[in-house]
Order: C-alpha cells, then structure tokens, then sequence
C-alpha cells in the first residue's frame, strides 16, 4: 500500500494535477511497467515486484519528502 501511496504523491508533484483519478492511473501503470520488469530482466528467474518496486519508489518518495520540507 506504500508504494501505491507514494506513486500518487509523485504523480501529483511531478504532473502538477491533483485528484485521485491521476494517483490510481499512475499506480496501476507503474505496478504493470515494474512487473514486467521483475519478469523479464532475469529472464529463468523472476525478481519479486516489491524489490523492484522499491528500487524506484523509495528515491522518488525520497524527493517527494525532501520537496515537501522546502515549501513547509
């Protein structure tokens, strides 16, 4: 559930829009473009979504975090 709450968060700082809409549209794409990643970068083996997933959400939520205390 983090990962998709913090996919919004960027989704809404990066794209400048706000709403729910924008946040579930950019989880979903994200979570389909990380599992195919998982699936085919080690093609015998798989690497779970949740270590891929985290490779590119935790420096993104990172700045995200790090943005917010600059205008706070």
């Amino acid at each position: 559930m983090s990962s998709g709450a913090s996919t919004g968060a960027v989704a809404v700082v990066v794209l400048g829009v706000g709403g729910g809409a924008v946040s579930l549209l950019a989880g979903a794409v994200f979570l389909v473009w990380v599992d195919a990643a998982a699936r085919t970068v080690l093609d015998p083996q798989e690497i779970p979504v949740g270590v891929v997933m985290s490779l590119f959400g935790v420096p993104a939520f990172v700045a995200v975090l790090h943005r917010g205390r600059r205008t706070a």
